[in-house]
């Protein structure tokens, strides 16, 4: 079976969803599923995508002026072209208008499609420049959403926040699938602290995702900078890369209430010393004000990393499970989980981290997941009975 997949970006750029696909693409394969993808650059640096030896995909040049941020190709006619023969073609997020191109090279040779949004039609992002995206889906999204077969969503509040939309059509609940074997807790840490000597020695609290508001960075240096001084043998890391204006927005907060000697921040973290970090970690934080999965949380759980998150992520089997917190969005809960994470024993924290990696292991690897995918593929091209995980409104 033949998937074309169509996103906006595939650098390292795209952070989760470029994690997503990478790992997607490499496991389909063990399942006769072959996997081409097409993508708009949005990074001059060749290291930036993945390794093209490994993975077949074909990168479309942006149009002038405004291709990066609206996700327009200049053109994709022979990006798109040796794709033809695909079974389905499966767009990933919303409002890039590559979509559009998507859609209708579907139409014209005639392939099913469906839409992951990755979380962009959760109702927090909706806020988040609502007069663009209401045009947007008014002009183009709401046709491309409605003629999709299928909407794939990664938790039940994303397919909650999909229906909010007016959407009725089918939905498949398929979670994101994690690599078991590539990330645990054996992956050496020595990488990480050998970049960052000055850390080797203390307890870390590590954040790694990209840095943007509804990652609720705001709320977690609020509390650091009330916990810091009962907590001085710990660290908070800081991971990952943002808007340039917005992380030093945060860099000031942290200068301002005098903790910048107890705060990293280490910039974007990739592949090996990614792996390495999460090793180094005693305690990871995701305080999110919206995520529809949360990949990072899944990560530092194979890592046999303890997590704490909010209840605006779909991490309730921190808690059903023992291994970690999953807490409101607010200042009090988080710092009131912090602490209790922070006061536990090694032991404590170590034995959470195994519970984690079991959590990972029944409920999220791919050797799990991606028959769901190729049960749904086999659904919507050869029209067999109707996957239990795909509902309609």
């Amino acid at each position: 079976m033949k998937i074309l997949h169509v996103t906006k970006t595939f650098s390292k750029l795209g952070a989760g969803t470029t994690s997503f696909l990478i790992d997607y693409c490499l496991n389909a394969e063990k399942f006769d599923i072959k996997s081409g993808i097409v993508a708009i650059e949005d990074s001059k640096e060749a290291s930036d995508y993945p390794d093209p030896n490994s993975l077949n995909y074909r990168i479309a040049k942006s149009a002038p002026l405004v291709g990066d941020i609206l996700g327009l190709p200049k053109s994709t006619s022979s990006e798109f072209s040796e794709y033809k023969d695909s079974d389905i073609l499966h767009i990933h997020g919303v409002w890039a208008m590559i979509g559009i191109y998507g859609r209708l090279f579907a139409k014209k040779n005639q392939i099913p499609y469906l839409i992951s949004p990755h979380g962009m039609l959760m109702t927090w992002s909706l806020k988040q420049s609502s007069f663009r995206k209401k045009i947007a889906y008014e002009v183009y999204e709401k046709r491309n959403i409605n003629n999709a077969v299928c909407i794939h969503v990664t938790s039940s509040s994303e397919e909650d926040a999909l229906r909010q939309t007016g959407y009725q059509g089918p939905s498949a609940l398929i979670p994101i699938g994690m690599n078991i074997s590539n990330r645990d807790s054996s992956t050496p840490d020595d990488e990480f602290f050998t970049k960052f000597p000055d850390l080797k020695g203390k307890k870390i609290l590590l954040f790694l995702s990209k840095i943007q508001p509804r990652k609720g960075l705001d709320l977690l240096i609020n509390i650091w900078a009330e916990l810091y001084k009962e907590y001085d043998d710990w660290h908070l890391v800081i991971a990952g890369f943002g808007d340039e204006k917005y992380v030093q927005k945060l860099q000031n907060k942290i200068k301002s209430v005098d903790i910048d000697s107890y705060v990293t921040f280490t910039g974007p973290l990739h592949d090996s010393i990614k792996d390495s970090a999460y090793s180094a970690a005693d305690l990871f934080i995701l305080p999110s004000y919206n995520e529809n999965f949360g990949i990072v949380v899944a990560e530092a759980l194979v890592s046999g990393c303890p997590v704490i998150t909010t209840h605006s992520t779909p991490w309730e089997d921190l808690n059903t499970h023992n291994c970690g917190w999953w807490v409101k969005t607010d200042h009090t809960e988080i710092k009131k989980s912090l602490k209790e994470a922070l006061s536990l024993s090694d032991t404590e924290r170590s034995k959470m981290g195994l519970n984690g990696q079991l959590l990972i292991s029944k409920k999220h690897s791919w050797t799990n997941i991606m028959p769901m995918y190729r049960e749904l593929y086999e659904w919507i091209k050869n029209g067999t009975n109707k996957p239990s995980f795909v509902t309609s409104k």
